[in-house]
């Protein structure tokens, strides 16, 4: 587990499981007024909102295919190869990832916090 702090003062926590079988694709956010969850597996979005004590479910299109995604992003890259799109990520989100996985090694290595503000 990452334990994450962000300027705003929100905490995070990050969880990267390679080895659950069978395989969970899971991605949650949990806030002071609510959470959202989604799941790969049944394609589902759920989204809770406090002041409503209740889950809302937003399912995949009936015609949603999981290989869309990467066929889409292929594209993408092939037009930003030929000059024709902007990337979607940028050169400087690719450096601050990477110093954040660094951080992070260093952290579990060292056992102690690394401030990335400080970097």
């Amino acid at each position: 587990k990452i334990g994450l702090q962000f300027d705003s003062g929100a905490l995070g926590s990050l969880h990267l499981d390679y080895n659950r079988q069978p395989p969970v694709h899971t991605f949650d956010i949990v806030g002071t007024k609510g959470s959202i969850k989604w799941d790969l597996v049944d394609g589902v979005t759920q989204i809770f909102r406090a002041e409503a004590k209740e889950w809302k479910r937003y399912p995949m299109p009936d015609d949603w295919e999981r290989n869309v995604m990467f066929m889409e992003q292929m594209k993408h890259f092939v037009a930003v190869v030929r000059g024709k799109a902007e990337p979607s990520c940028k050169l400087e989100d690719g450096v601050r990832v990477q110093k954040l996985v660094q951080a992070i090694h260093e952290s579990e290595t060292s056992g102690r916090v690394i401030n990335l503000r400080s970097r």
